[in-house]
Parts: structure tokens; C-alpha cells; sequence
């Protein structure tokens, strides 16, 4: 097996096992002169064949107070039907960390067809979002002015309202990096509309199939008076559909507050499965308002640089870690480490679920001030 990056000669191979894996078997289109599979994609051959490949996205996310970060994103992970079971994407993964580690991504994050599959390999659920489903015409009435934006206006409105939003958040694309043209595009025949609510508040709405839910594709307020604007334009919407659903919302929203009624449906699942890349990259230079220093143990059969005893202090308002030989106060795997340092789910509630080994009260409690619970979003599919 040889292992390498994919070459523009390999994009008719690499399309091909794309539309194996995700596109039903669709037949692929030759590729035009100049076509080349996307950056960041790693293949393993067999002879000439193509068997296996993944692809490691660039990402810059916002990670609250700690500004941005960069992330890995994993996609197109696929082998052929007859390839599998041979540890073809074993190896792609444990490539994927490599590289991701000396391209300084100490995060990644991806989307799993199976969580049990990646959480073998460091992987593990992180943040939850919210599908709601909203009776139009229950929401309390506004008569705020709204407007209706489209181009350059509409992105420009979005991006503003967008990066105020997610500064208290962990792991949505920063505002600068999202592909905001796919975000607000017309698609399908049908008109994505842009609701502002002056300059604090935007609403992405379309309309479904006839009867069915409308789509609440994004509903973004940074001032209470923008939500109650734009709750009230959906409620005019009302007239032509009886509900919409909000598919990926970010936890702490509020529009429950606006609304208790038995149509609400609301459901609540992980955003996806991320991990941390590097222990000693990630765990320095965090700004923090605590002092002192804890000793934890990590276990890390897929990075085996970071398994080992480490020794994080906290000190003039930042954070330094390195490898240790003192006896560890806590121990804990890299999944539960990455689950911690994303926020959600937080150290003290990893440790109730029995996730870490406390053997010294106080070295858990300074990690836990260093780690603070945050509410991890991340709105966008990759």
C-alpha cells in the first residue's frame, strides 16, 4: 500500500470512490482539463487503485475569550465495499493526526457515519444543538420594522450580526472563513430571504414543499428587541405555513422564553465528534483568572505523543503545559480530555458520568477552572 497525497491525475479515481461512498453510485463526470481532487486529500493505493482516502479541511474557528483557533476538519472519509475491514482508514485517521499536528491544528473536528468507529480513535461527541419545530401564529406579535436585504447588503448584515453572536461560543467558523455565498445563496428554484431586524438581528427563511414545515435555515439576535423582531415577522409567516423548523440551533438560544406551548417540539443532539490534536499546544496559552498547577495522566492509543503525565500551570493570566514525571492528581482518556477542552460536556459532569480518576480534589478543581463549560455551535457542514 502506498500512502500519498492525491495528485490532479487522480481526480476521475477520487471521484469515482466519492460517489461509491456518499452518492448512491451516481457515474461521475470526466474531469474537465485542469480538474484536480480538492486540497488536503490523502489516499492509500494499492498498485495503481485507489482504496481508501479521507480529506483534512483548514479551518479557523472561534473559541471564545481565546480568540480564534485552528481546526481540522475531516471529511470524505471512504474505502471501496470490497476494501473494507483491512484498517485501510486506521491508518488514513492516524496520518490525519500527524499532520494535523504539524500544521499546528490542535483541534479536529468531523461529522461521523458511526460514533463508536472514531471514538476508537480519540473522536468524541462534543456540544449539543437544537431542532425545534415553532406554531407560526402562536409567537407574540411585533410590529418592528424589518427589512428585507439581499447581496452584498444581505452578507455584509449577516456577517456583523453573525460574529457578535458567536463570540461567546466554541467552535463555530469565524465570520471571516464561512462561506457566506453557499450561506444566503437561491437554490432549488426557490429564494433563500434575508429578514434583518435593523442592524442586530437576521433571519435566513425558505419555503419547503407545499404543507410542509418552512425552514428557519438561520435566526441569529444579538438584542433582545431584535429576537422579538424577528419572532414577529414568523409569525406573519404563519399565513401561508402553519409551522417551521429550525434545524440547527444553538443550545443556549432563547426563543423558548418567548413561547410555551404544547406544538413546540424540540429535539437535542450532539453538534458532532472532535478531539484534541495536541495536548501540549492546546493546553497552553489560555487565558485564565486562576493560579496554580495540577499533574493529570492522558491515554492516547491514536497520538501517542500525547499520552503520557502532563503539568498545566496557571499563572499571570495564562497557561503553560508540559510533560511531567510528578504523580498525577487525575487521569482521564484524550476523549474526555477533548470533551473538556471544547466545554460541553464540562470536566465536573465527565467526572459524575465517571469519565476521570480523581485522586487530589484540588488538582481537579484547578483544571476544572482552566477548562470552563462553554456552549459549543457549529452551524455549518463540511
Amino acid at each position: 500500500m502506498e500512502l500519498r497525497d492525491l495528485e490532479p491525475g487522480d481526480a476521475l479515481a477520487h471521484r469515482r470512490l466519492m460517489n461509491h461512498a456518499f452518492g448512491q453510485g451516481r457515474i461521475p463526470e470526466q474531469p474537465k482539463e485542469g480538474d484536480a481532487p480538492p486540497e488536503g486529500v490523502i489516499g492509500l493505493f494499492e498498485g495503481t487503485e485507489l482504496r481508501a482516502a479521507l480529506s483534512v479541511r483548514d479551518f479557523s474557528v472561534v473559541w471564545g475569550v481565546a480568540g480564534p483557533q485552528a481546526m481540522g476538519g475531516i471529511a470524505g472519509v471512504a474505502t471501496w465495499a470490497e476494501a473494507r475491514g483491512r484498517g485501510l482508514v486506521d491508518r488514513l485517521l492516524k496520518e490525519s493526526l500527524v499532520r494535523m499536528r504539524d500544521a499546528g491544528q490542535n483541534l479536529s473536528a468531523l461529522y461521523p457515519f458511526a460514533w463508536a468507529f472514531y471514538q476508537k480513535f480519540g473522536w468524541e461527541w462534543v456540544g449539543e444543538r437544537a431542532s425545534i419545530t415553532l406554531p407560526l401564529r402562536e409567537l407574540p406579535k411585533s410590529r418592528a420594522d424589518i427589512r428585507l436585504l439581499d447581496g452584498d447588503e444581505a452578507r455584509t448584515l449577516a456577517r456583523s450580526v453573525y460574529e457578535r453572536y458567536t463570540a461567546s461560543h466554541q467552535g463555530p467558523l469565524t465570520a471571516q472563513s464561512r462561506d457566506w455565498a453557499a450561506r444566503l445563496e437561491h437554490s432549488d428554484n426557490k429564494q433563500t430571504y434575508v429578514y434583518a431586524a435593523g442592524d442586530d438581528g437576521y433571519l435566513l427563511w425558505r419555503y419547503n414543499d407545499d404543507n410542509s414545515p418552512g425552514d428557519i435555515r438561520e435566526m441569529l439576535a444579538v438584542t433582545p428587541e431584535a429576537q422579538s423582531a424577528l419572532l414577529g415577522v414568523l409569525r406573519d409567516l404563519g399565513v401561508q405555513r402553519k409551522t417551521a423548523r429550525w434545524s440547527n440551533a444553538p443550545s443556549d438560544q432563547t426563543v423558548l422564553c418567548h413561547l410555551a406551548n404544547w406544538e413546540v417540539k424540540r429535539e437535542v443532539e450532539p453538534v458532532f465528534a472532535a478531539r484534541v490534536v495536541d495536548v501540549l499546544s492546546a493546553l497552553s496559552g489560555l487565558p485564565v483568572s486562576v493560579e496554580g498547577q495540577v499533574c493529570f495522566s492522558v491515554t492516547d492509543e491514536a497520538a501517542p505523543w500525547n499520552a503520557g503525565i502532563f503539568t498545566l500551570e496557571a499563572s499571570g493570566g495564562t497557561t503553560a503545559c508540559v510533560r511531567s514525571t510528578d504523580a498525577p492528581q487525575l487521569a482521564l482518556d484524550i476523549r474526555a480530555l477533548s470533551q473538556a477542552v471544547w466545554g460541553h460536556p464540562s470536566l465536573t459532569v465527565l467526572r459524575r458520568a465517571g469519565r476521570v480518576q480523581v485522586s487530589d480534589d484540588h488538582g481537579f478543581t484547578l483544571l476544572a477552572e482552566v477548562l470552563t463549560p462553554a456552549t459549543v455551535w457549529h452551524p455549518d457542514f463540511f
